[in-house]
Order: structure tokens, then C-alpha cells, then sequence
């Protein structure tokens, strides 16, 4: 993502939070047709099937604070995308079609038919609009979470260059850091305490210790290759769902944008060129246009502003991402 939080303050430290321990065993592994694993996590019943798509380095965990509640009256599966979480590696480069591809083997797999209820985050929404357009007969309604749209990286490269050199900056180095790990893995394994962790087990500050050792446990140079292969593949993704004949119909879709775009929450990041500051407007702009197409591929698309929330809606307005699933789902069944 490319903009209000690229340029915002630098996080406030947060303290453990033990209701992430959930995630430190897998849910169901499923075994795919072409010999891999993906960690599939359902949790309710009824239909249509609410189906969570997570954003960039991101996997099920991302839908804590929303999953269970969905359950109350919906089947909601999250999902580990390849190399996250309990999923196994893969060799395929990890963009959109993909990921997509994956959740379609695991789905088929596990018995879990449509119709859905496709739901994505920040990157997520391009897989979320993959997702849909593979299976417009089955996607009964679709909800997008402050999402990434088609031609993203192109629209930003064009208005926002500086910008653009930066979050690129940083997933260089994120895909640095992956790399050393994976180095450092090939002699043995690695603490989560240890030095080298901080620089490539890069885990939320909420996680506990418990959570940690489970998923450092199972880290291995493999699924830290597939790790790299998703940044790399945001970027493809970007490029492949540009579909200008992309048409929804009547189908219940609500776009969910975050309130504090044009307000940056404090000072730049360290590092941060000062003509790479100046571009945040424009990208803003960009970024809620981008939504307001989205909102447009749908006679009964809807556009919703979060108010006081940045770019993870899910943790800092859960209710916000709630509330829309059941109102779409609502639409979709009448």
C-alpha cells in the first residue's frame, strides 16, 4: 500500500495481546491436489460462505476481531495464504491468480461450495476481485476493506514517483531481511528471542512469546522464498486485474475506505525524502478514487467512510467491517 500510512508516525508500541494465541496451532490443513498445505480456518454454518482475503504479508490472524462474531451467523473461512501462518511453501510466484487458485483447491477440497461472500483487505482486494470474477455465478456479494485496486502501482508510479521509490524501498528491505533468515535457517533454527529474529521473524508486537516459538518453529528457507515471491506478486497482481470490462451487475458490494486519508496521524518515518512527503495528498486522492471505481462495478455498490480508522479497519473498527458483511450478506439473500 502506498498511502497515508507510508507516511505517518511510527506506531505506538503495543502490549501482548493472548487472544492471538488462537493461531498458534492450525485449524485444518488441507491437503491440495498438487502436494502442498493451506491452513484453512472455518468457523460457523449457513450460507452464503463469507470467504476473508488478508492484504500484503498478511494471513488468518489479520480477521481476529471479526471472525467469531461473523460465526454467530455465518460460515466464515480465513485462510494462510502459501508460506504464512500453517501453510505450506510454494515454487508458483504468489500473486492474485495464484493465491486465488490455492483458496479454490482448498475450497473444493474441503466441501465448501458457494455461494460467498468475498471479502478482502488492502492487497487482499485484488484477490477478493479475482476471486469474483473467476466465480461470478457463486460470489453472491463482495466486500473490500480499505482495499487495493487494479493499476494501483501504476497510478502511484505516475502521481507519486518518490513515494513509490520508498514503499518500494521498504519491501526491499523486508525481502533483505527474509532472505538473511532463510540464510541463517540453512544451519539451524532460530530462536524467537535471538537477535537475528528481530530482522526476519517479523511478527506483530501483539504476539506472545507462546505464538512466536510456534511460528518460528515451523519457519523454514522455503516458506521464506514464498514470503519474498508475495511482495514481488502484489505488484503483478496490480498490473493483472486491470479489466476495464469488468461488470458486476447488481451484485451487494460495499467498499470500505479509512477516515484519516489527508491527515496523516504525525511526522514522516525516518528516512522518508521530504518530495516523497509532499506527494501524500495525491496519493490519498488516487487512493479513494481508486475506491469509488470499485463502488462502481456494482448498480448496488456502496461507498462507506470509517471514520477515525486507518488502513486495518478489521482491528480498529471491527463493528465497521461487520456491519457491512452482514448487510451485504442480507442483500444477497433476499
Amino acid at each position: 500500500m502506498l498511502t497515508a500510512t507510508a507516511h505517518g508516525a511510527a506506531p505506538t508500541p503495543r502490549p501482548v495481546d493472548p487472544s492471538f494465541d488462537r493461531y498458534a496451532s492450525p485449524a485444518r490443513i488441507v491437503n491440495l491436489p498438487n502436494g502442498r498445505t493451506l491452513n484453512l480456518d472455518c468457523r460457523g454454518s449457513g450460507a452464503p460462505t463469507v470467504l476473508l482475503f488478508a492484504g500484503l504479508n498478511a494471513w488468518s490472524e489479520v480477521w481476529l476481531k471479526v471472525h467469531d462474531k461473523l460465526a454467530e451467523h455465518h460460515r466464515v473461512c480465513a485462510f494462510d495464504p502459501a508460506g504464512f501462518g500453517f501453510s505450506g511453501p510454494s515454487p508458483e510466484p504468489q500473486d492474485a491468480a495464484h493465491i486465488v487458485a490455492d483458496v479454490e483447491a482448498a475450497l473444493k477440497t474441503a466441501g465448501i461450495a458457494g455461494p460467498y461472500i468475498v471479502v478482502g483487505h488492502s492487497a487482499g482486494g485484488l484477490q477478493a476481485v479475482s476471486f469474483a470474477d473467476r466465480h461470478q455465478r457463486e460470489t453472491a456479494g463482495m466486500v473490500l476493506v480499505d482495499p487495493s485496486y487494479p493499476g494501483l502501482f501504476a497510478d502511484f508510479e505516475r502521481i507519486a514517483p518518490n513515494l513509490s521509490r520508498f514503499f518500494y524501498g521498504g519491501n526491499d528491505r523486508k525481502k533483505a531481511a527474509y532472505q538473511h533468515c532463510a540464510e541463517t535457517l540453512a544451519t539451524g533454527p532460530i530462536s524467537p528471542t535471538a537477535t537475528d529474529a528481530s530482522t526476519c521473524l517479523i511478527y506483530r508486537q501483539e504476539y506472545s512469546e507462546k505464538l512466536r516459538t510456534a511460528l518460528a518453529a515451523i519457519e523454514t528457507p522455503a516458506r521464506l522464498s514464498t514470503k519474498t515471491s508475495q511482495i514481488d506478486g502484489f505488484a503483478a497482481a496490480s498490473r493483472d486485474t486491470v479489466n476495464p470490462n469488468r461488470n458486476y451487475a447488481a451484485m451487494p458490494l460495499i467498499v470500505l475506505t479509512r477516515g484519516n486519508l489527508g491527515t496523516p496521524p504525525g511526522p514522516p518515518p525516518p528516512g522518508m525524502p521530504a518530495e516523497a512527503t509532499t506527494e501524500g495528498p495525491a496519493s490519498d486522492r488516487a487512493w479513494a478514487a481508486g475506491h469509488e471505481a470499485l463502488v462502481k462495478l456494482s448498480t448496488h455498490g456502496e461507498h462507506r467512510i470509517v471514520v477515525d480508522s486507518g488502513h486495518m479497519i478489521q482491528f480498529e473498527k471491527p463493528e465497521a467491517v461487520i456491519d457491512a458483511i452482514n448487510a451485504v450478506a442480507a442483500e444477497a439473500l433476499r
